[in-house]
């Protein structure tokens, strides 16, 4: 099976140059549930394939989480398209996602993710693509164009699909709702960096 090696983290943020990180240990683990806010989950543009009300639900179940599913945002700016490369620009993506949602940005402890079916990249880095990107304490976005087998041409998974798009979400709450770091921790979700499919279909589920 052919695999791209080009260069993706998940962990990607405006603060993370080149996506290195070494030997860091996650912040104190608060008890499951003792955060408080909401997690809001956001459909960018049409056909992501997992649907988000399952996602938002595995967090309420698993994690005890206040979750809220908001419409579909359609990717109608032009600025959030790089047309030379047929990506989503992850910077402008995430922009176009907070200044469509205002109010979140002042309320106490939201965290907003949004997530796509588009490929996106990192205009302020190399790499060709990226899976994750995130600013400031509390907006992220989510492709999940490569973490379907199909990209690969492999045959069609949805359970696998599911699977890495829940350990990439669980991430990004991670770093954004408990403040955790990534870790060298193999037994946790938060491992990392991870810089292919391979990396992240080695991550377990779980903090």
């Amino acid at each position: 099976m052919k695999r791209s090696w080009t260069i993706g983290v998940l962990t990607a943020s405006a603060l993370l140059a080149g996506g290195l990180v070494a030997a860091i240990l996650p912040s104190p683990r608060p008890a499951v549930g003792q955060a408080t806010g909401r997690i809001y989950f956001v459909p960018l543009g049409p056909e992501v394939p997992v649907p988000l009300k399952e996602l938002a639900d595995h967090f309420r179940q698993d994690y005890r989480l206040n979750t809220t599913v908001l419409p579909e945002l359609p990717l109608s700016d032009p600025r959030i398209r790089d047309t030379a490369r047929f990506q989503l620009i992850a910077e402008e993506l995430l922009g176009y996602m907070v200044r469509k949602h205002p109010k979140l940005s002042w309320e106490p402890g939201a965290v907003v993710i949004g997530v796509t079916a588009q490929d996106m990249y990192i205009r302020a880095f190399t790499w060709n693509f990226a899976f994750g990107y995130r600013e400031g304490e509390r907006f992220a976005v989510l492709s999940t164009a490569r973490m379907d087998p199909t990209w690969f041409a492999d045959p069609a998974n949805p359970d696998l699909l599911r699977k890495r798009l829940r350990k990439a979400a669980t991430r990004m709450v991670g770093f954004l709702y408990y403040g955790y770091r990534e870790t060298t921790d193999r037994r946790s979700v938060m491992f990392g960096p991870v810089v292919s499919i391979d990396d992240l279909d080695r991550l377990r589920e779980d903090y």
